[in-house]
C-alpha cells in the first residue's frame, strides 16, 4: 500500500475517460476507491408530491419498486463498465456502489477513508456552469484536495 489514496467519483456515462485521466494525472502508486452515488432524491421528491395531491397518500408500491429496479441496474452497469475498465488495464481499486444523495455520500466516504484527494469531473463548458451542483459541493466541503477532470472534446462525457 503507497500510503496515498484517492476517491474517483464516477457517473453513469464517460467512466473510462474519466478513469484513463485519473491515470494520468494522480500518481502510480496512489491507491483508488471508485464510487459511484445513485441519487435517491426523484424517488422522495415523488412520492412527496404524490402525497400532496387531495385525496392520495404516498404509497410505496409500484413505481418505488421500478424506481429500485432501475437504481439496481445503473449500479449493475456501472460496476460492469468500471470492472471492464479495470480488467483491460491490470489497475485494481475498490469499488464503491452507494444510494442516498451523491454529494453528501462523496464528502461522507472521503472522510471516513481519509483519502487524500476526490477527483470529480466536470461538464464541457467553461465558465460559472462548468460544475455540477455535486462537484461544486464536493469542492467546498471535503477535506482534502480535489481534482477535477475536465472532459476533453469527443470523449462522451
Amino acid at each position: 500500500m503507497s500510503g496515498r489514496s484517492a476517491l474517483i467519483c464516477v457517473r453513469g456515462f464517460g467512466i473510462a475517460h474519466l478513469l484513463d485521466r485519473a491515470t494520468e494525472l494522480l500518481p502510480a502508486d496512489t491507491d483508488w476507491i471508485i464510487a459511484h452515488v445513485v441519487d435517491q432524491r426523484p424517488e422522495e421528491e415523488v412520492e412527496r408530491a404524490f402525497g400532496q395531491l387531495p385525496g392520495r397518500r404516498p404509497h410505496h408500491g409500484s413505481s418505488r419498486d421500478r424506481f429500485q429496479r432501475s437504481a439496481d441496474q445503473l449500479q449493475q452497469d456501472v460496476r460492469q463498465d468500471v470492472e471492464a475498465w479495470l480488467r483491460d488495464t491490470g489497475r485494481f481499486a475498490e469499488l464503491a456502489l452507494l444510494y442516498g444523495i451523491p454529494e453528501q455520500e462523496i464528502v461522507t466516504l472521503a472522510r471516513e477513508r481519509g483519502v487524500d484527494i476526490v477527483a470529480v469531473g466536470s461538464r464541457p463548458e467553461v465558465g460559472p456552469h462548468r460544475f455540477s451542483h455535486v462537484s461544486r459541493f464536493v469542492v467546498d466541503h471535503v477535506p482534502c484536495s480535489v481534482l477535477v477532470i475536465a472532459p476533453t472534446e469527443g470523449a462522451g462525457t
